[in-house]
């Protein structure tokens, strides 16, 4: 504190512990004239002048000069109502509301600021003042009476889909949250008047939500997940969201999936996508009128149709069906009556055959049919996959050459064991009709001999002593066109071998006379004479 006598510094003194200051040994007078100044400490300024009507209790600091009013002061007098009233200048508040999307407790680059958001401000426990953030996420509390004496702490009631993320993290006051989880509302601080302390950051972190569910294989092909349709194990589930993945996960064994620690709200669309694998496809959509069991997979897109979630919120009914369209394999065993391998005109299927599809890993039997009257065989409704086609040979007959000519008309049995013949494994793709899987059968090869003897008695058997006759040349004779030709062994016999049987084949047997010993036969003659030949 500081006398001014004429304008002229004349004393100075303390204030004491209550505020209250003293000159003493004052020259009074009428010819002097007298102001007590002060220099405001930090954080304050002058305050009203000269108010109430109270001269004890006014203050009569000019705010302009620092100064009182000037008096004067009779000798060996007291004047005790100097008051100098000092106002704590206003301190700021703030400063940032915003959303801590990897909830880390620590304002990184691109989190975003909370607009309207209600923020509180309260002064040792009781609401003081209330604001909103701007756009960008920002407050302030301007006019604050700093001090000591005050502890402030500022609060939030967190909107919807948030609450606050971790406090103190980072070791940076001005990017991190100041926000008690359990209190919503920051630590005490305290504020020097005419302060700014624009560190009280205040981050709230997304509530979470969880997507799922099932990914099945849809046997029947209706949409719906019937009693005993698997999952599907071991597939790639993304999660879009606002058209961009934010998340993958596989399916588990029996075909479940899950998404936690998404982002809900109203400003998000999600979609879920699946890549179905080789030989599978969408099965219909939202199909039977339950969404828990329908299937939310559009087939043009291989994504679910866009839902939003709300915060904190569980939504299990995201199923995605696929379906595999069944394949076919067909189609004809036939008699390959000139052994060529070829199904040539004419030619006409077997009825009756047995046909089989086995599992070329396993061996074991998938399916089994007969040929119909023209030959045919159809398997129907077979998973994609790898085949072995097994053909049971009726008797009497055997495979053909395969794989001569083209796969519409060879015969595709590669091997055989006994009367069974197989092909080699091949595969059929999700809906493929596979009709070019054929097998041709020949005729087993047959026999044609015997004897050609010398019937000495020509009694047209063949008695005993009865030799047979070498050297004959013998013709075998196929719907009466040579086929083959021999000639008898020394004992007589003959033998046509490889000889192609069946029924729409006849054969004759001819031979060419041959003039079997000296010894001269006797022939009857319209002359009645005796001649040798």
């Amino acid at each position: 504190m500081t006398l001014y006598e004429n304008g002229v510094v004349s004393q100075t003194a303390l204030t004491d512990p209550t505020g209250h200051y003293s000159f003493t040994g004052v020259t009074g007078g009428t010819s002097n004239t007298y102001t007590v100044g002060i220099t405001p400490p930090v954080g304050f300024t002058a305050t009203l002048p000269n108010q109430g009507g109270d001269p004890t209790k006014d203050s009569n600091l000019n705010p302009a000069t620092g100064q009182s009013t000037s008096f004067t002061i009779a000798p060996g007098a007291t004047n005790n109502d100097i008051d100098l009233g000092l106002k704590p200048l206003p301190a700021t508040i703030g400063d940032f509301v915003w959303k801590d999307t990897n909830g880390n407790g620590v304002q990184d680059s691109g989190e975003p600021g909370i607009p309207n958001v209600v923020v509180t401000l309260y002064v040792n426990g009781v609401v003081s003042q209330t604001t909103t953030t701007d756009p960008t996420g920002h407050y302030s509390f301007t006019g604050v009476t700093g001090g000591t004496s005050n502890t402030y702490t500022v609060g939030i009631t967190p909107p919807v889909g948030f609450t606050a993320t971790l406090p103190n993290q980072g070791g940076d006051p001005t990017k991190d949250s100041d926000l008690n989880p359990l209190t919503s509302q920051s630590t005490s601080f305290t504020l020097a008047p005419g302060v700014t302390n624009n560190d009280i950051d205040l981050g709230l972190k997304p509530l979470t939500s969880t997507i799922g569910d099932f990914v099945w294989n849809d046997l029947n092909h209706n949409g719906i997940q019937d009693s005993g349709e698997p999952g599907i194990s071991g597939l790639v589930v993304s999660l879009y969201l606002n058209g961009v993945v934010s998340q993958t996960t596989t399916t588990g064994p029996n075909g479940g999936y899950s998404f936690t620690g998404v982002t809900g709200g109203t400003s998000n669309t999600y979609t879920v996508g699946v890549t179905p694998p080789v030989g599978f496809t969408a099965t219909l959509p939202t199909q039977g009128g339950d969404p828990t069991k329908d299937s939310d997979l559009n087939p043009t897109t291989n994504q679910s149709t866009s839902f939003t979630i709300a915060p904190s919120t569980t939504i299990n009914d995201i199923d995605l069906g696929l379906y595999s369209p069944k394949a076919t394999i067909g189609d004809f065993v036939w008699s390959d009556t000139n052994g060529n391998g070829v199904q040539d005109s004419g030619e006409l299927g077997i009825a009756g055959v047995t046909v089989q599809l086995v599992d070329p890993v396993s061996g074991t039997v998938v399916s089994t049919t007969v040929t119909d009257s023209g030959g045919k065989y159809l398997f129907t409704n077979l998973n994609p996959g790898s085949y072995i086609l097994k053909v049971t040979a009726p008797a009497g007959t055997t495979f053909t050459t395969p794989l001569t000519g083209s796969t519409l008309t060879d015969s595709d049995v590669t091997s055989s064991t006994g009367s069974v013949g197989s092909t080699s494994p091949f595969s059929v793709t999700a809906g493929q009709q596979e009709l070019t899987v054929d097998a041709g059968l020949k005729p087993l090869p047959a026999t044609i001999g015997d004897f050609v003897w010398s019937d000495t008695n020509g009694n047209g058997v063949q008695d005993s002593g009865e030799p047979g006759i070498p050297n004959v040349v013998v013709t075998l004779y196929v719907n009466g066109v040579v086929s083959q030709t021999t000639t008898t062994d020394p004992t007589g016999h003959y033998s046509f071998t490889g000889v192609t049987g069946g029924t729409s084949n006849t054969y004759t047997v001819g031979i060419t006379h041959h003039r079997a010993s000296r010894r001269p036969w006797l022939i009857r003659v319209e002359t009645r004479r005796r001649i040798q030949i």
